[in-house]
């Protein structure tokens, strides 16, 4: 439950400011958890960043999968 507060957190954050700007600090503040619950679920806000990616390709994946199953295979030539 922590990480994903921590994860919906980071998406109000960068909804306001950009990765760069954001900090640990700003973070930890809007879950409302110290810094040190962070670095146990995460090594630092990029690797938070990287889950969100993960997060969002397999969500991604997730809705085109049964598009994909639909598609007929088309011939190249």
């Amino acid at each position: 439950m922590t990480r994903k507060k921590l994860k919906e957190a980071v998406l109000d954050i960068f909804s306001e400011k950009s990765v760069d700007t954001a900090t640990v600090e700003d973070i930890t503040e809007t879950a409302h958890i110290g810094k040190g619950t962070l670095y146990r679920h995460f090594a630092d806000k990029e690797e938070v960043v990287f889950v969100l990616m993960e997060d969002a390709i397999e969500h991604l994946i997730e809705r085109l999968r049964p598009i994909q199953m639909n598609l007929k295979p088309r011939r190249m030539f």
